[in-house]
């Protein structure tokens, strides 16, 4: 493949997702704030909807702020759904009686501890999508930094903010986490100027890496499974599998410009000593071969490559895999408390 046609490809992905200069300065925000949702209504707070961080539609976050005069840490929750679904609302929905977490109830806890809560939307992945999962992980990181660019329309701390999320959140959370700091000082647009770096995150149903031949050769290495066995475990992953780089083929998975692509959304690669302390929990998935896209996904063993990176480089983590918890961790939402508030 040839250098020009990569650069090309490559500046054409960065306007997507909003990297390039904005000629415009970004005022603060004007919030219009609303009632808020039912299930909330007893919280001594402000919210406001729908608010707009890019260009897209689907570039909008909601905010729960505590009624405090102090900037107030936030936790920002970005939901699952394998890039192809989910919705920021799930913060408002009663959870089901297996329910990994019950999100309204974390959500009562932080505000009265006097920490807001974003939850955001993100543009999803399409059967033929031709910019790849770095749009939604794109959109997330922009979405960070536009926080924190109207953190005093917000009444925010803007130092004090940390992840949570669900499957595909969770994993976009983490990739936020570790990735090096993706402010740029000198663009022009203010919000890019932002920092990315986060207080950590704490994470459900992650996946370890979005290099996928870290599957095959890390999470899932003792099973001696090849990449393209895991793909046949279900008809439609290999479609899905290409729109996550934005190939047609999955002949082009070790071309140089896809294998760079790999790299940008590796967490295992991004994730150093330097970084803040992480929480992980993935229990709901046998410790078996994965035998159908669930386990797949959400197999234990990718916690528990998450724990030997950090352990390998010194790092502190809580992660429970299976049914082997981290016996000194706090529950997911004191972990978030704490390096809130500290």
């Amino acid at each position: 493949m040839k250098m020009h046609s990569f650069l090309s490809r490559f500046l054409c992905c960065c306007l997507m997702l909003g990297i390039l200069a904005c000629e415009e300065e970004i005022p603060q925000a004007d919030i219009e704030f609303e009632a808020l949702p039912g299930i909330f209504q007893n919280l001594d707070a402000k919210y406001a909807t729908d608010l707009s961080y890019g260009p897209f539609s689907d570039n909008t976050f909601d905010v729960i702020l505590p009624n405090v005069s102090r900037p107030t840490p936030l936790i920002i929750f970005i939901h699952g759904g394998g890039f192809t679904s989910g919705d920021k609302s799930i913060i408002y929905t009663n959870p089901s009686a297996n329910a990994i977490r019950n999100l309204p109830e974390e959500v009562r806890k932080y505000i009265g501890e006097g920490i807001a809560v974003a939850s955001i939307n993100y543009r999803l992945l399409s059967d033929e999508d031709k910019d790849g999962v770095l749009k939604p992980l794109g959109d997330s990181r922009r979405c960070l930094q536009y926080i924190r660019s109207i953190a005093a329309s917000l009444n925010i701390d803007k130092e004090k903010i940390a992840l949570t999320g669900n499957s595909a959140g969770a994993g976009t959370a983490l990739w936020l986490s570790f990735h090096d700091d993706m402010k740029d000082a000198s663009n022009d647009d203010p919000v890019l100027r932002e920092s990315t770096r986060v207080l950590g995150a704490a994470v459900t149903e992650t996946q370890a890496s979005y290099d996928l031949q870290r599957w095959e050769d890390n999470v899932f290495g003792e099973y001696d499974l090849q990449l393209q066995a895991l793909l046949n475990l279900d008809p439609a992953l290999e479609v899905r599998f290409n729109s996550f780089y934005g190939i047609s083929d999955f002949s082009e998975f070790e071309s140089p410009e896809i294998q760079a692509y790999r790299e940008e959304v590796d967490m295992l690669r991004w994730l150093t000593a330097d970084d803040p302390e992480f929480w992980v929990s993935n229990t709901q998935q046998p410790l078996d071969t994965p035998v159908d896209l669930g386990q797949l996904l959400h197999h234990p063993y990718h916690a528990r490559e998450l724990l030997r990176k950090g352990n390998s480089i010194g790092l502190l983590s809580y992660v429970t895999y299976g049914p082997f918890p981290d016996p000194g961790r706090e529950a997911l939402s004191d972990y978030l408390v704490r390096i809130c508030t500290e």
